[in-house]
């Protein structure tokens, strides 16, 4: 029942890829019922390392940072995955059980793009915020790339 459709008259048969770093295997097997359905892959990888060589292997297009304690793992992981993969080229989408205004604040400011609380994970919501980041990544992509077509310089 896993089936990958390439899309009729699509002219991009690759669906966006999803690196799903530190989600349960319970929950990735969530993540995946809800996102595959609505045309993503979902990858997972096991710790910060591991999504490194995911997002490099796989040419990541959006990751999803699963932490427990937003404001110390979390802010720690999302930090070594934008270190080293500086510029960074994907959003990142953190989830966490729950986050009050105070961590919520502090996770935002420290530059990760959103934060989504799973418990209880809504599924439209997901959706939606995946969506949206992979918009607003090809959105800037594509201003950067006319902002260099119209500055001959």
């Amino acid at each position: 029942m896993n089936m990958q459709t390439t899309g009729t008259g699509s002219t991009s048969p690759q669906r966006p890829r999803v690196i799903a770093v530190d989600v349960e295997s319970g929950g990735i097997e969530r993540v995946r019922s809800i996102l595959t359905p609505a045309g993503y892959d979902v990858l997972p990888a096991r710790g910060t390392t591991a999504a490194l060589e995911a997002v490099s292997r796989h040419s990541a297009d959006l990751v999803l940072l699963d932490v427990e304690r937003a404001r110390t793992v979390g802010l720690a992981a999302y930090r070594r995955l934008r270190e080293e993969l500086s510029p960074p080229q994907f959003p990142i989408l953190m989830l966490t059980p729950s986050a009050d205004r105070q961590t919520r604040r502090e996770v935002l400011e420290a530059g990760v793009d959103d934060l989504l609380t799973t418990e209880p994970l809504d599924p439209l919501e997901l959706k939606v915020r995946v969506h949206t980041l992979l918009e607003l990544k090809a959105h800037r992509e594509q201003g950067g790339l006319q902002e260099v077509l119209q500055d001959p310089r």
